[in-house]
């Protein structure tokens, strides 16, 4: 399908000719390039104008019909059927100039319509709307009709010199390198936003996307000052990260970012994230979703991970993550989940970590991670791993299943705390192993069972306090195994029971209770 074919399907708004009455079509024009822009002027109570039929109508605009939720649906599968190859940007059409873009002023409203399935550089529609009028607008409405708004930099006071003035823009492409100043709230609509090699920045901008799609080479930008909504969005094949969120705030809901040459997200700098039933998929070469540096902060809920290169997520360097009800599958080289770095703070509740290549929940380097209701399954590693001095895991009610090494791995000064958890079935490993000193594991309330060496493993100093623990089932060893000058654990009840080389097996270390 060529790009004016996808355009043509892909405009379905209602132009301002339509809402006159008119049929919606593009309209032949044969005006020069020198006649002025068509202006309209409406006073607030009455309609005046030498124009006849083409006044826009006083009163409330009607309802756009983007706004039908059928119409809304089908533009999202059109868009998620379409294929764009590399950064595809439309072909060249016509450029237009002033004479084509129809501008109606209504009290200290502005509503622009573009020619039909042109490309529209920034000083022309600048030209257009301020002839003859004020720039003091409270709204300022602009339908594409299919064409692209293209320039450098979009500074809102060129259209507007009140930072009161709200911007909506639907039914097209807009093609900037920075968009900036558009400090009250402003909507995109059913756009496609072409970031260009540079990319796409926002600086003090309060803008709501729906039904977007940001594509190109160049990576989208939220800056410090920037609020941005993003709802039934897709963001696209940047040659590096798919959308920076650099100290500003992005809310995404029902959104997707796909298959970007980095991180198909990246949240640093203080920036925020709140991401609800959104998809990270097919990052080429890092983390689905990537959060780092101290007052940085996000909340995912309910999405997805699938065929991320290195891991699901990595949250590091004094971070905050709050992630719920996400499902990370298939995660190519690296862990389902990292978290990493002094002051890093991570809470995991009821999310599945399944398939990963390495383990499926790695936290080191001081990182401190809650977790509850958590499933690590068919991990080619072990199903969580804690390490490093000062790292810390605090696991209820969770399952670590089937993975190929251990069930759960605590070592190098970590200390890991288990209650009411489920570890079993190994295929190589233990259900559960603690290494070194400075090592400190805490059970309570969990059953190992069914795994292929000892249900539980310390060793080489550790020290480890189990209480109310069963550890039954293993195929080698026994239920368990302590080992090495130094060790030491601490029973209160439990059973140890049904595994070939008895219950309790102790080498140098000791056990107590």
């Amino acid at each position: 399908m060529s790009g004016a074919d996808f355009m043509a399907q892909y405009v379905s708004g209602m132009s301002l000719n339509e809402r006159n009455g008119g049929s919606g079509k593009p309209e032949s024009t044969t005006a020069d390039s020198s006649a002025p822009a068509k202006v309209v002027f409406i006073d607030e109570k009455d309609a005046i104008s030498s124009e006849g039929d083409d006044v826009f109508p006083t009163g409330p605009m009607p309802e756009p019909r983007m706004k039908d939720s059928e119409l809304i649906r089908k533009m999202s599968t059109i868009k998620g059927s379409v294929k764009r190859e590399g950064s595809q940007t439309l072909p060249t059409i016509e450029y237009s100039d002033a004479s084509d873009i129809e501008v109606i002023h209504e009290a200290d409203k502005v509503f622009i319509s573009l020619p039909w399935q042109k490309i529209v550089k920034l000083p022309v529609l600048q030209e257009a709307v301020g002839k003859g009028t004020t720039k003091y607008f409270s709204e300022v409405h602009i339908d594409l009709q299919g064409s692209t708004l293209k320039g450098d930099v979009f500074d809102a006071s060129a259209l507007s010199e009140t930072n009161e003035c709200m911007f909506i823009i639907e039914n097209g492409v807009v093609e900037f390198r920075e968009i900036v100043k558009l400090i009250s709230k402003s909507k995109l609509h059913e756009l496609d936003i072409l970031a260009g090699a540079d990319g796409c920045t926002l600086v003090d901008c309060n803008l709501e996307m729906e039904v977007c799609s940001v594509i190109g080479v160049g990576t989208f930008t939220i800056g410090a000052g920037s609020v941005v909504c993003m709802t039934d969005c897709e963001v696209t094949e940047a040659k590096e990260v798919g959308i920076v969120v650099a100290g500003g705030n992005l809310s995404g809901k029902r959104s997707k970012f796909v298959d970007h040459g980095f991180e198909n997200m990246l949240v640093k700098d203080g920036g925020m994230a709140t991401l609800t039933q959104c998809d990270f998929i097919g990052s080429k070469t890092a983390e689905g979703l990537t959060v780092e540096g101290k007052g940085t902060t996000v909340t995912v809920t309910k999405s997805t991970f699938i065929n991320n290169e290195t891991s699901s997520m990595m949250i590091s360097d004094g971070a905050f993550a709050k992630v719920e009800d996400c499902v990370c599958f298939n995660s190519q080289t690296e862990s389902g989940f990292e978290a990493r770095g002094k002051g890093t703070k991570v809470k995991l509740l009821r999310c599945e970590f399944l398939n990963s290549n390495l383990h499926g929940v790695l936290v080191r380097g001081c990182a401190a991670v809650t977790v509850e209701e958590l499933l690590c399954r068919g991990s080619k590693g072990s199903g969580m791993i804690v390490e490093g001095k000062g790292s810390n895991v605090t696991a209820i009610s969770s399952i670590f299943a089937d993975n190929v090494q251990n069930g759960v791995g605590v070592g190098y000064y970590a200390t890991g705390m288990f209650r009411g958890c489920t570890m079993s079935g190994s295929k190589e490993g233990a259900g559960v192993e603690a290494g070194g000193y400075g090592t400190d594991l805490n059970m309570i309330s969990c059953k190992v069972s069914d795994n292929n060496m000892s249900g539980i493993v310390v060793r080489d100093g550790a020290l480890a306090a189990l209480r109310d623990v069963v550890s039954s089932g293993s195929k080698e060893g026994c239920g368990l195994e302590v080992d090495g000058s130094g060790t030491e654990v601490w029973v209160t009840r439990g059973e140890y029971t049904d595994n070939p080389e008895g219950g309790v097996i102790t080498t140098e270390g000791r056990v107590i209770g």
